[in-house]
């Protein structure tokens, strides 16, 4: 007889948080707070705001917001969630940690800079019980996935990186005996490690094939056995019986990329699907359906499994499977309802969130009336009545050198095109002093370059909701932003659209 495997929907996860929320906060999209104030906070500190990422489990994207931080160093953001998570908060020094969140609740931090580890940040607030759990709990290490997947065949591998999971987890049961964290806390140290293991079994494989792939590289003795059906059982399970906690787990962001990419489910998916418009859309619309029926075959469930439908809604946004700037809205939007209507993609949030993803990629909007807004005026001021293109890169990023590189000599052609304006736009941390000088004087002699205090990248990156760089804005003539996230591929295809003769 066949097992009927209940429907996890992101709806019962927000019913599953800590502090009982009913399923409507979904609808709502309620946002959480973070608050609290740096203590003894140097006035001569050239930061003015700090950077709070939350990764959205509809779609893996991890989503930056600048909180700004007051005279008496005292700051509050709100955060918009979809279901309880974790945020990460970085711009003080040594100051890198994790905290958890649920929609509709504050989390109040007491910051000291400079502090021993375990005395930077004191919680307060509804959500500091479930914090401080947290915080104790002792920390795995990490496996070296690189070296397990070159040295180990799958078999061998599988069980070091069980038997680092029990290990872990044993560890974590003495914590958890010995100092009596809330319940809360207990279901998510557990999650989290569970989280951790899968992505270290989907790191494994998508390593491994890496290595088979790569010419020359005969290194490797994981190859001399294949990797079986059976090697993906804790997928399996974790996709059959879905724990409420698992989207929530700290790692999901990573969890959900290896998901889209591994084979785990037998499904190979195309490389290359050609053609153009609509034509490569309905190859995407088949592939997704494919794909969902493999695994919900994979994992003996009756629907397509909720974390898999996040995992395929990130490949679907986030990770550019439907690139926005190559096709129009209206065909975009009939593709992801044909994708609905088949099955592959079941969950109401899912679905809004990709709808919603989706019609904020083509929107159009006019620079906002505060500081980010202000910060990006004085940049593109000098080019009124220009197409401006906003080239945010760093030295410390090879695909960013790359993209300069290759198209300079296009750039050097139009150098003078009055249609069009190219600024370049990069941070005092991703992108140390010396090494920039020399970059711009060897690569982008000539160009509008611009390296600007951390706080204000940390503003642009808030306005554009972008992390991964190289990251390309295009401005109209008018000063709209018609792209926070163009895919560029060379100058006439960015420009020639909007009325500018390239040459």
């Amino acid at each position: 007889m066949k097992k009927i495997i209940p429907i996890i929907t992101l709806a019962a996860l927000a019913a599953a948080a800590s502090v009982a929320q009913p399923a409507s906060s979904l609808e709502k999209n309620d946002a959480a707070v973070v608050s609290g104030v740096i203590e003894r906070r140097d006035t001569s500190a050239t930061y003015d705001n700090l950077l709070l990422y939350y990764t959205n489990p509809l779609n893996g994207a991890q989503i930056p917001i600048q909180v700004p931080i007051a005279a008496d160093g005292s700051f509050e953001a709100p955060v918009p969630m979809v279901c309880p998570g974790y945020v990460s908060l970085t711009g003080i020094e040594g100051l890198f940690q994790n905290y958890y969140l649920e929609p509709g609740r504050t989390l109040e931090l007491v910051i000291r800079p400079g502090a021993q580890k375990d005395s930077v940040v004191q919680f307060a607030g509804v959500l500091a019980e479930i914090n401080r759990g947290l915080a104790g709990a002792p920390s795995p290490g990490w496996n070296d996935i690189d070296k397990l997947a070159h040295d180990s065949v799958p078999q061998a591998a599988l069980r070091k990186l069980e038997a680092d999971y029990l290990h872990n987890l044993a560890r974590a049961e003495d914590y958890i005996a010995s100092s009596h964290p809330c319940p809360e806390a207990e279901a998510l140290i557990r999650a989290d490690l569970k989280g951790r293991y899968l992505t270290d079994i989907l790191d494994y494989e998508m390593y491994r094939r890496f290595i088979a792939l790569t010419p020359g590289d005969t290194s490797g003795t994981s190859q001399k056995e294949p990797v079986t059906p059976e090697f993906f059982d804790a997928i399996r399970d974790a996709m059959a019986h879905h724990d409420a906690g698992l989207l929530s787990c700290s790692s999901i962001g990573i969890l959900l990329n290896r998901l889209a990419f591994s084979s785990f489910s037998g499904y190979q998916q195309p490389l290359v699907i050609k053609g153009s418009g609509r034509t490569v859309l309905d190859a995407i619309v088949s592939d997704v359906v494919r794909k969902a029926e493999a695994v919900r075959t994979f994992a003996g469930t009756d629907s397509v499994p909720l974390l898999w439908q996040c995992a395929s809604a990130a490949c679907l946004s986030d990770y550019k499977q439907i690139n926005p700037s190559d096709y129009t809205e209206a065909d975009v939007m009939a593709a992801l309802d044909s994708i609905f209507a088949k099955g592959a993609l079941t969950d109401p949030a899912v679905c809004r969130g990709l709808k919603d993803f989706f019609t904020d990629a083509y929107a159009t909007f006019e620079i906002p009336d505060d500081e980010r807004g202000r910060l990006l005026r004085d940049i593109i001021g000098p080019y009124s009545g220009k197409m401006i293109l906003l080239d945010f890169w760093a030295t410390t990023c090879g695909p960013c050198r790359r993209d300069i590189e290759v198209h300079a000599a296009e750039r050097e052609r139009n150098r003078h095109n009055p249609g069009f304006k190219i600024i370049f736009i990069t941070g005092e941390e991703e992108s140390p002093a010396q090494a920039y000088d020399e970059y711009v004087a060897a690569h982008l002699a000539g160009e509008d370059c611009r390296r600007l205090p951390q706080s204000d990248i940390n503003r642009l990156r808030d306005l554009f909701r972008f992390n991964g760089i190289p990251h390309y804005v295009l401005i109209d003539r008018e000063g709209k932003v018609i792209s926070r996230e163009l895919s560029f591929n060379g100058l006439k295809d960015t420009f020639s659209p909007h009325g500018v003769d390239v040459e």
